[in-house]
C-alpha cells in the first residue's frame, strides 16, 4: 500500500512548531533526504517512496522522520547525545548506498545543526533544504552540511495593506517579518516544486 500524498505545509509548519519549542541553544538536527531524478522512475515512483521512508524510520528509530515533500522526507533529531551530527552524517551515508544498491534509484541528503550552523532555530528546516540543494549541485547523490549561515539583502516594494497585515500577523505569530517573509518564500518555492 502505497503512502497517499500528505500536507507537506502542514507537517512543515508541525516540525518548524517543534524547532521552535525546542529549548534555546539546546542542540538539534535536521535532515532533508530527496530522492535524486524521482520523476524519472516512473511506476515505481511509490514503492521506492516507501522504501526510503521505512528505511530511514528503522535508521533513526528515535527520532521524528515525516515526508515533507513529493520525494522527500525530514528528519527531526531532538536528543543529538543518540544521534551527534558525525553519527547522522555517516549513517545517511550509509542508507545512501545501501538505497542506491537496492532500489537503483539515488538521493541527495542535506544535514543542519542548531546553534552550530544558524542562530535561529526556526530556520533550521530551511537551511537543510540548501544542503541538499549544495549536494546536488555537487553531482547528487551524496550527504551534504549545511552551507554557513550567509544571508543576502534583497530589497523589494509591497503595497501599504501587505505591510499593514504582515506586521499584525508578526505580532499576532511573535515571529519577526523577516522571518515571516522567508517562510513565504520557502513556500511558494515548495508550491513550485523548486529544490
Amino acid at each position: 500500500m502505497s503512502e497517499s500524498t500528505p500536507d507537506y505545509v502542514a507537517i512543515r509548519d508541525e516540525i518548524l512548531a517543534s524547532c521552535s519549542s525546542h529549548p534555546q541553544r539546546r542542540p538539534l538536527i535536521v535532515g532533508v533526504i530527496d530522492i535524486d531524478d524521482f520523476w524519472s522512475l516512473g511506476d515505481a515512483q511509490a514503492e521506492i517512496l516507501e522504501q526510503l521512508g521505512a528505511q530511514l524510520r528503522e535508521a533513526f528509530t528515535t527520532a521524528r522522520v515525516e515526508r515533507v515533500g513529493n520525494d522527500s522526507y525530514a528528519v527531526l533529531i531532538t536528543d543529538v547525545s543518540a544521534f551527534p551530527t558525525e553519527l547522522v552524517f555517516s549513517t545517511l551515508d550509509e542508507l545512501r548506498s545501501s538505497f542506491a544498491t537496492h532500489t537503483n534509484a539515488t538521493f541527495s541528503a542535506g544535514i543542519a545543526v542548531y546553534p552550530r550552523d544558524l542562530s535561529d532555530r526556526t530556520d533550521i528546516l530551511f537551511l537543510a533544504f540548501e544542503a541538499v540543494h549544495k549536494a546536488k549541485l555537487q553531482g547528487k547523490n551524496r550527504v551534504a552540511l549545511a552551507p554557513l549561515e550567509k544571508m543576502r539583502l534583497k530589497t523589494s516594494y509591497y503595497r501599504s495593506g501587505q505591510l499593514a497585515k504582515l506586521a499584525l500577523l508578526a505580532e499576532r505569530t511573535g515571529k519577526t517579518e523577516a522571518v515571516l517573509l522567508r517562510e513565504a518564500l520557502a513556500d511558494l518555492l515548495l508550491k513550485y516544486d523548486i529544490d
